[in-house]
């Protein structure tokens, strides 16, 4: 194992019932329905109040710790209480914290703003989102079918729709501490002439976009820097990418999706499946085994790191305490593109024949191998040699073959949602059985175990990943990308 296996310390239980916050000076707000509000690892104490089963998002700014409803509304939290600011039409969603003031994202799709007087503003000329950011008295929020608006002081500054015709999905976006907004995009419908597959833009909140610049891999998770962003992509490497656009050598950690990223110092914690991993300067330093998907990993006030998770099986939220910096002792280098890693040649524009037989086809090559062999043990001294070797030619195991059907374009219904039935029974195995199938969506959760199932979805793009496993345990996976109008 690269590294050394990192000790940690779980400070939250997992739980289905758990709305969270990063707390500005390090530590974790942890609102459970029911219970009061606790800080975790913070010297701070919480306003007493009781979770109301009703709240759905929780932010803590300078004005107070502002309180999302079911029922749309909003409230600001302080010692005296929690006082009313404002409603939307449907639930509350989201909440990100600007310092002095707060974006707030309903289940509609729809972006307000809250000021430092606690007023909640609709910004006129956002389209329907999903997901927002906030940097002080700017808001850059992503729609759903890839528009990037960006607003200040409640008005929109910048729009920037998909390019002609496209298919795009913004990934994930941060701004940096200088204010500038860093946008990960993605063409989902394929690679254009003019416009990259994957792409990072840089946007100033007065001038609009500084410049674009082309990624090998979909960006999937990103935190700011100094001097640019570290990018993590969807198939398990690093890259720092500088504000100009410069890339340095991407550093493969593993094969699944980065989930969340973090800098401390000079140590780099990335977030993957079940794992964090330290890296230090293109050096694996540590491994920390968790119980769910890290989300998030944010500073406590004793120094050390805290990694909420979530469980992809039952949504549970559960939380660790880690120490990023301390005893490190068997560093391994990770692989990098310019010393052992090895680019696999692109072969997009070539027609895949690897897996074009039949089970009774590739059944009866691996007779033919096997008789092939046989047929030398007469003219050979070694009969139990190649005796073994036949043996052996029957016992190879081809990955299973997934297939997560056509990419679908729907309309939705009166309630701005679609029913869509997700097909994969045209996997298959060439030499045996899949034994397991599996479903996830776009935050990694199992949403279904079975060759066919039904999801509902809202408008805008969505993307599904079909996971097989073969009776001998290999594995192939197979995305699907929903639009829903």
């Amino acid at each position: 194992m690269p590294g050394r296996l990192l000790e940690s310390e779980p400070i939250l239980e997992p739980s289905a019932n758990i709305i969270w916050s990063t707390l500005p000076g390090g530590g974790l707000l942890v609102a459970k329905h029911g219970s009061k509000i606790e800080y975790l690892l913070s010297p701070l104490e919480p306003p007493s109040h009781v979770v109301p089963q009703s709240l759905s998002a929780v932010a803590v700014t300078e004005m107070g710790i502002i309180l999302g409803h079911d029922d749309g509304r909003i409230e600001v939290l302080s010692e005296s209480g929690a006082e009313f600011a404002g409603t939307a039409e449907a639930s509350i969603e989201e909440i990100v914290s600007g310092g002095n003031c707060a974006a707030i994202l309903d289940s509609d799709g729809e972006v307000r703003w809250m000021d430092e007087e606690k007023n909640v503003h609709a910004i006129e000329g956002f389209g329907e989102s999903e997901s927002v950011r906030i940097n002080s008295r700017s808001i850059a929020a992503s729609g759903v079918f890839g528009t990037l608006w960006i607003a200040n002081e409640g008005k929109i500054v910048h729009t920037s729709p998909p390019t002609d015709g496209s298919i795009e999905s913004i990934i994930c976006m941060e701004f940096r501490p200088s204010g500038t907004l860093v946008a990960s995009r993605r063409c989902l419908d394929g690679i254009g002439d003019l416009v990259p597959e994957s792409r990072i833009e840089c946007w100033d909140i007065s001038n609009g976009r500084i410049h674009r610049s082309e990624t090998d891999r979909p960006i999937s998770s990103m935190t700011p820097t100094q001097h640019g962003v570290i990018a993590g992509d969807l198939m398990g490497g690093v890259t720092q990418i500088e504000i100009s656009g410069q890339q340095s050598d991407r550093i493969q950690l593993d094969d699944q999706r980065i989930s969340t990223l973090s800098c401390y110092d000079e140590t780099i914690c990335v977030g993957i499946w079940f794992n964090i991993f330290g890296l230090r300067d293109g050096v694996m330093l540590w491994k920390c085994e968790l119980d769910g998907i890290p989300c998030s990993i944010t500073r406590s006030s004793d120094g050390r790191s805290i990694a909420v998770c979530v469980d992809p099986s039952t949504d549970a939220v559960s939380a660790w305490a880690f120490n990023p910096q301390g005893g490190v002792e068997d560093e391994t280098s990770a692989e990098t593109q310019n010393k052992t890693t090895i680019d696999v040649p692109n072969y997009s524009d070539e027609e895949d024949t690897r897996f074009q037989h039949t089970g009774e086809e590739v059944t009866r090559i691996l007779d033919d191998m096997g008789e092939e062999v046989e047929g030398q043990i007469a003219d050979e001294e070694d009969p139990d040699l190649l005796a073994e070797l036949a043996s052996e030619a029957r016992m190879i195991n081809l990955p299973p073959v997934a297939d997560a059907g056509e990419d679908l374009t729907v309309a939705s219904g009166e309630d701005g949602t679609a029913e869509i039935l997700l097909d994969g029974s045209a996997s298959y195995d060439p030499d045996g059985e899949i034994d397991v199938w599996e479903w996830l969506d776009e935050r990694e959760r199992v949403v279904g175990s079975t060759p066919m199932i039904k999801v509902r979805v809202r408008k805008g793009t969505h993307v599904f990943r079909l996971r097989v496993k073969d009776d001998k345990n290999a594995m192939s996976e197979a995305i699907v990308t929903l639009r829903v109008t």
